[in-house]
């Protein structure tokens, strides 16, 4: 009797211990924990992508806002920063060119995707980059509101930005979609950055997009500003080609920022060794 209670142990241990390891390749099990007082090192040759829905720069007073963005982006050291909810020449924003407009207080690239009209301009999502890109296009996705997805190609990898419906079988679709899109390229590190619009990492779509993709970014919530009640907001590395993280956090503190007034998202970075 006490061998088999022993051995129904052992069996159990086992399995407790495959399906442990099964889950931690699709996402990370530790995320690197806060570096001290709010700042946020990145090691020297890392690439740093931030993900950041910024409601089109309009801060916790409703004020359209720009400079605190740049301080922030300067401050993270930031290569690649993936905005959703950007305007273009809106009525709203004051016919500014939102992208243009941060572009240039950062002295970066900047790269934009329209998913709809929106009073007299277009709406939609952004790339702003240190490394001048070789390429870069939209995807369409579905949604009741149209959405899209801003893929950018540079050197060494590829950065998708992207504000997925708030429908769920449209988000499915969407993950198809992107997915189809990431196999086409070889040789490269393929990173989506952006709102996904999913809370829980057992739905249909997590399920879905597992398949294809490691979730990368810190399991610290990011949405709303300041409570945090909710983890919309991630960076997701394409499973067919290799990538190494090296650190990732939520900013909820910044010497200098008050980064829960900018928006009702907090950003979210990772950094990845491009080494192989």
């Amino acid at each position: 009797m006490k061998t088999k209670l022993l051995l129904s142990t052992f069996l159990f241990s086992l399995f407790f211990v495959s399906c442990s390891s099964s889950d931690s390749s699709t996402e990370n099990p530790s995320p690197k924990p806060p570096i001290s007082q709010g700042e946020y090192p990145k090691e020297s040759g890392d690439i740093r992508i931030v993900t950041y829905n910024v409601r089109h720069f309009e801060n916790s007073s409703q004020v359209i806002e720009y400079n605190n963005v740049a301080k922030l982006i300067k401050k993270l050291d930031a290569d690649v920063i993936c905005f959703q909810e950007i305007d273009k020449n809106t009525t709203r924003s004051k016919k500014k060119d939102q992208m243009n407009e941060i572009a240039k207080l950062t002295h970066m690239y900047d790269y934009f995707s329209m998913s709809i009209p929106y009073q007299g301009g277009e709406y939609g999502n952004g790339i702003l980059s240190k490394e001048k890109a070789l390429s870069f296009h939209k995807i369409a996705l579905p949604g009741k509101e149209l959405r899209s997805a801003l893929v950018v190609e540079f050197d060494k990898y590829i950065v998708i930005s992207t504000h997925l419906s708030l429908e769920s079988y449209n988000r499915e679709e969407s993950i198809n979609i992107l997915s189809n899109e990431a196999a086409k390229y070889k040789g490269k590190s393929i990173y989506l950055a952006g709102d996904l619009n999913e809370k829980k990492l057992d739905t249909p779509f997590f399920l879905k997009l597992k398949k294809y993709w490691n979730i990368e970014s810190s399991n610290k919530n990011t949405y709303p500003t300041p409570t945090a009640k909710e983890r919309i907001d991630y960076i997701i590395s394409y499973k067919g080609e290799s990538s190494n993280l090296t650190g990732t956090d939520v900013v909820r503190k910044m010497k200098e920022v008050n980064v829960s007034s900018i928006s009702d998202h907090y950003p979210v970075f990772c950094d990845f060794s491009l080494s192989k």
